[in-house]
């Protein structure tokens, strides 16, 4: 004869075990959760995507913002064009052809113009613009 195990005692066993494999299932999962964690992270630390600036780029970029706001305040004087009838230059649009060129549209109400000027950063002064050529365009 075997061992005989009442029907309630048979009921609370199979409960337990159900709600014993959803802990384990719980508990691995919480494993590789962590496990994929730690393994992205570190693969991100290895191998850094395109996405991050080096130290170099970071330098060496023109601030736009600050570009923009150097050729509207300096636009007259940069242009190798005076302004007629004692009027003053402004500019109209500014278009960033790459990092550091841009294309400036100016008038002063009775001629407008086109030029480029390609712009550099002046690594002593934070957004700091120097202008390393400005001419003007068809």
């Amino acid at each position: 004869m075997g061992v005989q195990i009442p029907p309630r005692a048979l009921g609370l066993i199979l409960k337990s075990m159900k709600s014993a494999k959803y802990l384990i299932f719980g508990i691995i999962g919480i494993v590789v959760l962590l496990f994929l964690g730690f393994w992205l992270s570190r693969a991100s630390r290895l191998n850094p995507t395109s996405d991050t600036l080096s130290p170099k780029s970071e330098v060496s970029a023109v601030d736009h913002n600050a570009g923009e706001a150097y050729l509207r305040q300096n636009i007259s004087t940069l242009s190798p064009e005076s302004a007629v009838l004692g009027g003053t230059f402004y500019v109209t649009s500014i278009t960033w052809l790459d990092d550091e060129s841009v294309l400036v549209e100016y008038e002063d109400g009775h001629i407008a113009l086109k030029a480029e000027a390609v712009l550099e950063p002046v690594d002593e002064i934070p957004g700091g613009i120097k202008i390393k050529s400005f001419q003007i365009v068809e």
